[in-house]
């Protein structure tokens, strides 16, 4: 089962100066295709004022290749596997932003030669990959990420089996581990002490959103929608 990590990386936060929250949700190393959900701290508006969210996904990857020639020929070739990663939200934001991860490997595509009915299997192939930060500025992204409990984040993973040959019948399977780690960063800023009672008036209409948002969330299902995969 993945582990919930949450680390306070604000210290003493001063008024008017922007500071930080950093949350991790970590997806433990599972056989692929696997869908599983984690929670992370929403940001709470007695913090401060929310500025920006940052969000990259990391991810270690194993595959390994099983091959049959079912034919009466010699069979020659080339596979290797793509394995995609994207990271949803439970308010549907990432739907059409989520972050994502779409890594085809090994580099060097693992070569076989089969003579009829032989069988082959490749050695195991590990990779990494990183989706790169995405910061989040945006209404949307900030209601997201705001109240006064715990997101859920809906990880998810698809792998396909890209194979090339000549000759023969070559049947392939592949197995695929991947574990998945999303760090979030929450930037705020406490307001000057002059807008202390504008913050409270601002708090106060969020928290009648907050909870119009929540039920938002329970009426609208999740969809997703990964990104095409490339070509081999």
């Amino acid at each position: 089962m993945g582990a919930l990590v949450v680390v306070l990386a604000a210290g003493w936060a001063l008024p008017g100066r922007a500071s930080s929250l950093t949350n991790t949700a970590t997806w433990s190393s599972a056989l692929t295709d696997w869908t599983n959900t984690q929670q992370v701290a929403e940001f709470s508006p007695h913090v401060g004022l929310l500025l920006s969210v940052d969000l990259r996904v990391q991810t270690s990857l194993d595959t390994k290749f099983y091959l049959h020639n079912a034919s009466g020929l010699q069979s020659d070739g080339t596979v290797k596997a793509e394995v995609m990663i994207s990271v949803l939200d439970d308010a549907g934001y990432f739907s059409a932003n989520a972050p994502q991860i779409d890594k085809m490997f090994p580099t060097t595509p693992y070569s076989y030669h089969l003579a009829s009915g032989a069988y082959s299997t490749s050695s195991t192939y590990s990779a990494t990959s990183d989706s790169g930060w995405l910061t989040y500025t945006d209404r949307n992204a900030l209601d997201s990420f705001t109240g006064f409990g715990m997101l859920d984040l809906e990880g998810l993973t698809k792998t396909t089996t890209w194979i090339s040959y000549t000759g023969g019948n070559s049947d392939v399977i592949q197995k695929t581990h991947a574990n998945a780690i999303a760090t979030i960063i929450y930037t705020y800023v406490i307001p000057e002490p002059g807008t202390l009672s504008l913050a409270t008036l601002v708090g106060g209409a969020f928290f009648l959103r907050f909870h119009r948002r929540r039920r938002e969330r329970r009426l609208n299902g999740k969809t997703l929608d990964f990104k095409s995969f490339g070509t081999p």
